[in-house]
């Protein structure tokens, strides 16, 4: 159950790490301040409602619902399904963040790609 917490802190303090480099101040990179706070956000908001939802699973005896077993038990597939859907739609989030600034840098291509290596491979 602490995988839920922790994929939540790791991802908010990517998009935080990324806005520190690339919007330090408020106004000087509006995409990148309100991207990141609106992907923060939207982190925090879906772990909060997915980690009760992955508790109530579990029925009155304790034990997860099988997939064989609909009565009583909420999707656990479609849950699983939804969350993976949602990790990968926030990665790729994450990764394409810093892509706008990092082309608005004065420099030529092959620096520019090698910049944004560099942050999506996590070398800061």
């Amino acid at each position: 159950m602490l995988y839920l917490p922790s994929i939540a802190l790791v991802k908010t303090a990517i998009v935080l790490e990324y806005m520190r480099i690339v919007a330090p101040v408020r106004g000087s990179n509006n995409f990148m301040f309100w991207g990141g706070w609106t992907t923060i956000i939207t982190i925090c908001l879906f772990y909060t409602i997915n980690i009760p939802l992955r508790l109530l699973m579990r029925s009155s005896r304790g034990a997860l619902c099988s997939v064989t077993q609909s009565e009583g038990c909420m999707n656990y597939v479609g849950l699983i399904m939804s969350s993976a859907a949602f990790n990968v739609l926030a990665d790729v989030v994450i990764i394409l963040l810093p892509l706008r600034a990092i082309w608005k840098l004065h420099l030529d291509i092959k620096k520019k790609i090698g910049v944004y290596m560099h942050f999506t491979t996590g070398i800061l």
